[in-house]
Parts: structure tokens; C-alpha cells; sequence
């Protein structure tokens, strides 16, 4: 029977620890659910999710033209009247009213870029909310195999509480019959003792596990978790090495930072997008009212068109810098992605070595 836990290695080791059918109470699955549902770490990697989302749509406005209105007026007075002024007027007057369209036409592939690095921004997101959810999960089943763990040592230390109270009362009655000694009682009460101590502090301990849960799940009103019935576990193991394979395949944090080395590479792209000159087309319909000079004070209708080219030649290796310091988070990303790796094939081996 092959198992697909190695996501998380120690979660495939929390399922076999105690394969359980509930009497009673809350089961695992609805602990999970409960804990997406109202957990604030969860709930805060979907907002910043449906950040992420936003600003794909962001950039994706920069392929769009962009349309704009504006007002403008202005006097200007001469103190004495230009030669070709109309009346010999000493001043001047304009009343603008403009409604414009600008269209970027080449802009180096800084939006296509843009839009790159914001998409593999929102994979990665989407990847840490997987990462979190995961890491809630393998939580939230150690505590709830830690409290079944303790409820089933309850259980146990109840009933030889009770077998002892039955000796006690049989050896009470021999002891007045004159066929024990009171050493037999001593000893059964010491051993009494011993675990009623050791069941106090496991119901001690797991009210505090019991509190961690609720925390963790974020509900206060939790049902009881009620003592398993334990049924056997038939566990066969693929090779060591087929689980490397599956885990490389499978761990979301590998696939994160392969995500966020994508999106590095488009923003040293978008960052050498300053190599390239960046031409915008811009229009516009201006209503206009001059008075002065040339002018007679009536209402005329202006169109605008400009071609605008601007490339920034020289600004002392600015942008080849911020190019090389781009590559080299590139390259901290390629030793964290190893390292990574051995810290997941050191988990799957321990595992591993645990379930054999």
C-alpha cells in the first residue's frame, strides 16, 4: 500500500501513529476545515493573494491608452502693446479646454515584464498560502493525535485504577479474615498513587494540548475530542529514493522559489527595459478661447498630435547596477533552492527510517 504523505514527511508519520475511528466528537477533516475557515494566518494569505491579484490587473493597464482632461487659463499683460497686436491690446488672455488620449507605442518590454513579474509575484503568493495551509495542517494533526494519544493513557490508567480499587477491596477483606498482611495493602496504595499522579498530569497536559488546538483552529467552542478505538495500521514502503522523487515533485516551498526565481528574471528584465529608448503617442481635442495679439476673443477648435521619443543615454551605470544586483538575488535564490533540497531529503529520510 503506497502512501503520498511525503509533502510532509512527519504528517505521513502522524497518520500511522494512530489510525483511529472516532466514537464520538470532532474528526480530524473537520478540524482542518475549521482551521482554514478561521485561522488569521490563513485568512491574511488571502488577502494578500487577492493583492497580488490586483496588481496583474495593475500592470496590465499599462497596454491600455490612457484618456485625461484638463483646464487652462492664463493673462499675461506687456507694458506696451506688441506690434502685431490686434487694437494695440496690452494683454493677453487664453481659455483652454482639452480632452487627450496618450498611447504608449514602445516602452523596451517594461509592461510586458511588469505584467511577467506580477504573475509569478501571485504563483508564489498563491504557493505561501499552500505553504501555510499545509504547516496549520500538520499543526493542528499533532495536537489532535497528542490529545488522542493522551486520552487512550486516560483510559488505561482509569481502568488500573479501578482494577487496583478491586484488589484493595479483596485484600481489605483478607486482611480481615487474617490472611494478608497490611504490607499487600501498602504496596497496591503506593502503586494507586503512582498513577493517579501520572493521570493528573496527563489530563493536566492535555487541557493545555486541548487550549493550543483551539488557538491554532481559532474556536473556542470546539466539541470533545473522545477517546479512538484503535484499529491496526498496514504500512509498505516504496524505495528511499522514490520518495526524494516525489517530494521534489510535490513540496509546495520548492515550487515557491522556483516561482520567485522566474519573477526575478522578469524584473531584471523589466530593469533593463532602461537600455531602450520609450516612444509615446499622445492626441488630444482642445476647445480654445484667445484674446489678445492676433487673436479676436472667439471660440476655435484645436487638434493635437506628438510623437514623443525619449531614451536616457548616460546616468553613470545606474541601471547596468541595478541589473547586477537583480542577478545576484537571482543567484542567492539557485543556493536557496539547494539548500532547500537537502533539508527536504533529511526530512523524507527521517521519516523514512522512523516507519521502517
Amino acid at each position: 500500500m503506497k502512501k503520498r504523505w511525503v509533502v510532509f514527511p512527519l504528517s505521513l508519520y502522524l497518520i500511522i501513529f494512530f489510525n483511529t475511528t472516532l466514537t464520538a466528537g470532532i474528526d480530524l477533516n473537520e478540524l482542518w476545515q475549521l482551521t482554514v475557515k478561521n485561522n488569521y494566518s490563513i485568512l491574511q494569505q488571502e488577502k494578500l493573494l487577492s493583492r497580488a491579484e490586483k496588481e496583474i490587473d495593475i500592470q496590465q493597464t499599462g497596454y491600455l491608452p490612457k484618456v485625461s482632461t484638463s483646464i487652462y487659463g492664463a493673462w499675461l499683460f506687456f507694458n506696451e502693446a506688441p506690434a502685431f497686436a490686434q487694437g494695440n491690446k496690452k494683454d493677453f488672455t487664453a481659455n483652454i479646454f482639452s480632452l487627450g488620449i496618450d498611447q504608449p507605442v514602445f516602452t523596451g518590454f517594461r509592461i510586458k515584464n511588469s505584467v511577467a513579474f506580477a504573475e509569478h509575484n501571485f504563483n508564489a503568493q498563491a504557493l505561501q498560502k499552500d505553504i501555510t495551509t499545509k504547516s496549520l495542517y500538520l499543526h493542528t494533526g499533532q495536537l489532535f493525535f497528542d490529545i488522542q494519544s493522551n486520552l487512550v493513557q486516560q483510559k488505561v490508567l482509569t481502568e488500573s485504577i479501578q482494577r487496583i480499587n478491586y484488589q484493595l477491596t479483596k485484600i481489605k477483606n483478607l486482611l480481615d479474615a487474617q490472611q494478608a498482611t497490611s504490607f499487600d495493602t501498602l504496596e497496591l496504595a503506593n502503586k494507586k498513587l503512582q498513577i493517579t499522579t501520572h493521570l493528573s498530569s496527563l489530563e493536566g497536559h492535555t487541557a493545555i494540548l486541548i487550549s493550543k488546538l483551539k488557538y491554532l483552529v481559532n474556536d473556542q467552542d470546539l466539541p470533545d475530542i473522545k477517546t479512538p478505538e484503535n484499529t491496526a495500521v498496514d504500512i509498505s514502503l516504496n524505495s528511499l529514493t522514490a520518495y526524494y522523487q516525489t517530494a521534489r515533485n510535490n513540496r509546495p516551498e520548492l515550487q515557491q522559489l522556483n516561482a520567485r526565481k522566474m519573477g526575478q528574471e522578469s524584473y531584471t528584465n523589466t530593469l533593463k527595459s532602461a537600455y531602450y529608448p520609450m516612444i509615446n503617442l499622445s492626441g488630444a481635442y482642445n476647445k480654445a478661447r484667445l484674446d489678445g495679439l492676433i487673436f479676436d476673443g472667439s471660440w476655435i477648435d484645436l487638434y493635437s498630435v506628438f510623437v514623443t521619443l525619449q531614451w536616457e543615454i548616460w546616468a553613470w551605470n545606474r541601471d547596468k547596477r541595478k541589473v547586477q544586483q537583480s542577478r545576484l538575488e537571482s543567484e542567492r535564490l539557485d543556493i536557496a533552492t539547494r539548500d532547500l533540497i537537502n533539508t527536504i531529503e533529511q526530512q523524507v529520510k527521517t521519516a523514512y527510517q522512523m516507519l521502517q
